[in-house]
C-alpha cells in the first residue's frame, strides 16, 4: 500500500552527519524523519561483530578526536552524555606510535610534556622545537575550532579576519605550503620527521601536496588540544545516542528505507519517494546525504551547471584497505616496552623518507604499495568491553591507490584476501606473536565493500573529497555548494563528508542545521549553546 506522510524536515541518509543535523533540528521543535537505506544508521560510525562473537569492530572510523572539540560533545548540546547514555573512553597513554624497522620508536601522547620526553630520547633540540610548535599550534587550533562547527567562511574571509596577527601569518603560511616543507624546515631528526610525515598522511592527502601544511596543524596540533578518545562499547553507540535523542524529541528514524527520487517541482523540493513507492512530504526542507556528484540520479532534469564543477571534485589521493582480527592477545611488538606496546595506534615503518614520498606519487598512477607500512589499532586496550575478557581485537589497515592499475573497484573481491595475507606477513616482521595460534578469526573489508555501504566513500576513501585548499571551508566541495544549499532546488541542503567541515566523524551536521535555521531566521540561542 502506498502511503503519504508529512514532516517538517526529511533527512535522506542516516550517517552521523545527517543524524547530528536531525538532532539539532528536532531539538528546535521541528518534526524530522531520517531515512537510511542500510539495516543500521551511523555511516562512518558502524560497529559490528564480524570476526567472532563478542568482538566489536569498527568498520570505518576508529578514533574520534575532532568531534570532541565540537560543541555537540564539548558542551553536550544535545545531552547525548547527560541524558542519552553516551560514554567515552579517553586515551591517557600513547595514542600514536611509530615502530621503526631498525628497532627504534617514537610515541605521541595527548600530554605535550610526555611527547617531548619521547622525542628527547632521539633529539633534545627537536623536543624543544616540538614543544614550541605545539604551544603555538594550540592557539591557532582554538581559532580554527570556532569556525569548524558553524557555516563556513571563505578562505579569503578567514584570512581577512586574522590579517595582521601572528596567528594569521602562521595560518597563511600553512595554507600555501606542504607538510613536508614544514617538517623539513623545523625538525632535524629523521625518526621524528618520518613519524610526523606518516601521521599527517592520515588525512589521505600526500604530505608533499600544497595545503597539507594546514593538515599538519589540524592533526598534530589538535592532538594536544583535544584529548583523544573512543566511544565505550563501540562508536556505533554515538549514533544510537543520537537516535534516542531524535526520537525523544518526537521525531523518527527508519532503517531499510531506500530513497528512489527527490520530488522537485517548480524549482522547489517537496519531499521524496521511497523505493517501495511511499511518498513523504517535507514541508520545509530536505537534507541530502547523497553526495553532489550523485544528485542527478535522484532529481530529474537537474541543472548541474549551477552546482559548480562537481565532476571536478577532487577525491583524496589514496584509499585504505582494512582487515579486522580477533586475537587471544594483543600484538606484541618486538622492540617496544609495555607502555608503548599499549599505544592506541602503532605504525610499522621505515625512517627513510624517500620511499614514503615516492609511494604517494605512485598511488596517483594506481600502483600498489611495494613496501610494507601498516597501521595497527587496538581499541580493546582502551575499551576492554569490545572483546571477551582477556581477548583483543585490532583494526589493521594499509594505504592503497584509489583504483589499482589495470583493475576495477569490483576486482577487489578477487584480490582482497591475497593482499590481506601480504599485510599480515608484513605485520609479523614487527609483532612476534601474530602467528596463526594467536588469531581466532579475520575479516577483510576492501574499498568495494566500503563504497557499497556509503556512496560518499568513493573507492573506499572516507573523506568524500580531498582536504586541499581549493576544497576547504566555503569552497567545499565547490563554491556554489559551500553553504549546503543546492542552487536551483529551493529547500534542498547537502550534508556529509564532502561538505564543510570535512571527512571523518566530527559531527559535521551541526553547521548544516545552523545554516537551515539561519535561513529561516530562527533563534539560534534556543538550540546552540556556543555561537
Amino acid at each position: 500500500m502506498l502511503t503519504n506522510s508529512q514532516y517538517d524536515v526529511v533527512v535522506v541518509g542516516g550517517g552521523h552527519n545527517n543524524l547530528t543535523a536531525a538532532g539539532y533540528l528536532a531539538r528546535s521543535g521541528k518534526s524530522v524523519l531520517v531515512l537510511e537505506k542500510n539495516e543500521q544508521v551511523g555511516g562512518g560510525l558502524y560497529s559490528r561483530e564480524v570476526t567472532a562473537p563478542g568482538f566489536i569492530h569498527e568498520m570505518h572510523a576508529v578514533a574520534l578526536f575532532l568531534i570532541k572539540a565540537n560543541p555537540l560533545i564539548a558542551n553536550d548540546e544535545l545531552e547525548l552524555m547527560g541524558k542519552y547514555g553516551l560514554e567515552w573512553c579517553e586515551i591517557d597513554g600513547p595514542y600514536f606510535t611509530s615502530a621503526f624497522d631498525d628497532g627504534e620508536y617514537l610515541a605521541t601522547y595527548w600530554d605535550v610534556d610526555r611527547t617531548c620526553e619521547s622525542i628527547a630520547r632521539l633529539s633534545p633540540k627537536d623536543a624543544e622545537r616540538y614543544r614550541h610548535w605545539a604551544i603555538e599550534n594550540g592557539k591557532l587550533v582554538n581559532l580554527i575550532i570556532k569556525g569548524m562547527f558553524t557555516p563556513p567562511l571563505t578562505i579569503g574571509q578567514l584570512l581577512k579576519f586574522v590579517e595582521g596577527t601572528r596567528e594569521g601569518r602562521n595560518l597563511t603560511r600553512l595554507l600555501f605550503s606542504s607538510a613536508y616543507d614544514f617538517i623539513d624546515r623545523n625538525f632535524e631528526n629523521r625518526y621524528l620527521r618520518a613519524h610526523l610525515y606518516k601521521w599527517i598522511s592520515e588525512n589521505l592527502v600526500s604530505p608533499d601536496e600544497v595545503g597539507s601544511g594546514l593538515i599538519a596543524l589540524l592533526l598534530v596540533g589538535m592532538g594536544h588540544v583535544v584529548r583523544p578518545g573512543i566511544v565505550k562499547g563501540g562508536n556505533q553507540n554515538l549514533a544510537r545516542a543520537l537516535v534516542r535523542q531524535i526520537e525523544a524529541e518526537g521525531s523518527e528514524v527508519r532503517c531499510n528505507s531506500a530513497v528512489e527520487k527527490f520530488n522537485v517541482s517548480g524549482g522547489k523540493i517537496s519531499g521524496v519517494t521511497l523505493a517501495d513507492g511511499e511518498s513523504v512530504t517535507a514541508r520545509e526542507c530536505v537534507i541530502s546525504g547523497v553526495p553532489a556528484w550523485d544528485l542527478h540520479r535522484f532529481i530529474e532534469g537537474l541543472d548541474e551547471s549551477r552546482l559548480g564543477d562537481i565532476r571536478g571534485i577532487k577525491p583524496s589521493g589514496y584509499s585504505v584497505f582494512l582487515t579486522h582480527y580477533a586475537l587471544h592477545e594483543a600484538p606484541r611488538f618486538n622492540h617496544l616496552g609495555d607502555e608503548i606496546n599499549r599505544s592506541f595506534v602503532i605504525e610499522c615503518m621505515s625512517a627513510d623518507l624517500e620511499p614514503f614520498r615516492a609511494c604517494y606519487d605512485r598511488f596517483k598512477f594506481g600502483y600498489m604499495p611495494e613496501f610494507f607500512s601498516g597501521h595497527s589499532v587496538c581499541p580493546t586496550y582502551i575499551d576492554p568491553s569490545r572483546a571477551p575478557e582477556g581477548k583483543h581485537g585490532i583494526y589493521y589497515y594499509h594505504y592503497i591507490p584509489l583504483i589499482p592499475k589495470g583493475k576495477t573497484l569490483e576486482d577487489w573481491l578477487d584480490i582482497k584476501e591475497a593482499f590481506a595475507d601480504w599485510m599480515l606477513q608484513g605485520l609479523r616482521r614487527y609483532a612476534s606473536n601474530m602467528d596463526d595460534s594467536n588469531i581466532l578469526a579475520r575479516f577483510v573489508e576492501s574499498p568495494w565493500e566500503m563504497q557499497q555501504h556509503s556512496p560518499s566513500f568513493r573507492n573506499g576513501e572516507c573523506f568524500g573529497a580531498a582536504m586541499t585548499p581549493r576544497q576547504f571551508m566555503a569552497e567545499r566541495p565547490t563554491a556554489e555548494l559551500g553553504q549546503y544549499r543546492v542552487p536551483g532546488v529551493e529547500g534542498l541542503y547537502l550534508c556529509g563528508p564532502a561538505q564543510h567541515p570535512g571527512g571523518g566523524c566530527i559531527g559535521g551536521g551541526r553547521p548544516v542545521a545552523m545554516r537551515i535555521l539561519m535561513d529561516q531566521k530562527a533563534d539560534l540561542s534556543a538550540v546552540f549553546s556556543a555561537l
